[in-house]
């Protein structure tokens, strides 16, 4: 996101200006590239637009707009619309975040009700526009989904995102996204159908293969999720969230070596991630058997690492039993389960823990000895 889209705190006098076509240039150009974008110029209106949103919205986010001399915050609002569209029309969609991003930064200067009524009419008048036009259509709901994540409102993004899926099942950045906000809403079997519906549409995508695989992972496809991370890895090496998912499921799938191996190579490449991944590294230590290697590491665990993370700390148990410090394993685990109950749940423990093999085993033992 452009870094001058942040809200500024402003008292000003001239809030509700409003301004006649006689009285507002800004006004009269804005009203031009609408009838230009009516009639499908967008390059023309874009060529309006543009030095409008650099003198005009950028002033606003630099603190320099003078509403009352110049023209009235609600054309920022317009201005910014009419780029995201235009960008979204187009298919650049990281440009078209950009602008949404700038049209909601808006709403902070004081005049709520406003800028909803003038965000309701920019949905009627193009929703009317391109309702024959569903590719035009699907991408306007997209844009609305976007805004309505800006704004917080999970429930009407979700509502849009579905409009737009619904008329276009072939639009890759409409489909992952609304995978990933299945996703975070926790919907997971709808997520799956749209993760691997977008990597259907676009298969070299490494960012939503990735995320694919991680679905996949989730409901019990590991092999098929490590057939997929691989394919990921290959298309984007050098991708962190994708090299840990990589890691994490050649475990899954039997092979620490390897994993460990990927695991030591990413932190030679992200050495500012050097402390998490010698975390995470306790799965393919453990699971190899490396139980001395597995204790230095967990040795380096502060009291917050293993309050804020249940599941290093739980590996930080297993560790302790391997090595036969029975005694502290079992104070750990007793603070573990007393406040999150879920980690005496052996499914929820395969599932979103991946424990597998001798951990998953030592820890089942640890359990068994807790006083009931």
């Amino acid at each position: 996101m452009l870094k001058y889209f942040l809200i500024p705190f402003m008292l000003i006098s001239s809030l509700l200006y409003c301004a006649n076509e006689s009285d507002d240039p800004v006004f009269n150009k804005i009203e031009k590239t609408k009838i230009l974008i009516l009639n499908n110029q967008y390059n023309e209106a874009k060529l309006i637009l543009e030095p409008l949103f650099n003198k005009h919205v950028k002033s606003y986010y630099t603190k320099s707009f003078k509403g009352d001399k110049v023209t009235g915050f609600y054309n920022l609002q317009l201005i910014s619309y009419y780029l995201a569209l235009i960008a979204f029309l187009n298919d650049n969609y990281t440009q078209g975040f950009d602008y949404c991003a700038a049209s909601t930064g808006i709403i902070g200067i004081g005049w709520y009700q406003s800028w909803f009524d003038y965000y309701d009419k920019f949905i009627s008048s193009f929703e009317k526009k391109y309702r024959k036009d569903h590719k035009a259509l699907s991408k306007l709901y997209y844009l609305i989904a976007v805004i309505d994540n800006y704004l917080g409102d999970s429930k009407k993004e979700l509502k849009y995102l579905r409009k737009a899926a619904k008329i276009n099942q072939d639009n890759f950045q409409i489909i992952v996204t609304l995978a990933r906000t299945y996703f975070d809403a926790g919907e997971i079997k709808k997520s799956k159908k749209y993760f691997l519906k977008s990597i259907e549409i676009n298969p070299n995508d490494g960012k939503a293969l990735s995320d694919t695989s991680m679905i996949l992972n989730l409901t019990g496809e590991y092999k098929k999720a490590l057939e997929v991370i691989e394919k990921s890895f290959k298309i984007n090496p050098n991708d962190l969230k994708t090299r840990i998912n990589y890691s994490l499921f050649l475990y899954v799938n039997n092979n620490s070596t390897k994993a460990e191996e990927v695991n030591n190579q990413s932190i030679i490449l992200f050495p500012d991630q050097k402390e998490y991944l010698k975390k995470a590294s306790l799965y393919f230590l453990l699971d190899q058997k490396k139980y001395s290697d597995a204790l230095k590491i967990v040795k380096t665990f502060s009291k917050n690492d293993l309050k804020q993370n249940t599941v290093f700390k739980a590996l930080a148990i297993v560790t302790y039993a391997f090595n036969n410090n029975s005694k502290l394993a079992k104070k750990l685990l007793i603070d573990l389960t007393t406040n999150y109950q879920k980690a005496k749940d052996k499914e929820f423990l395969i599932k979103n823990w991946s424990f597998r093999r001798n951990i998953l085993n030592k820890y089942m033992e640890l359990l068994k000895e807790l006083p009931r």
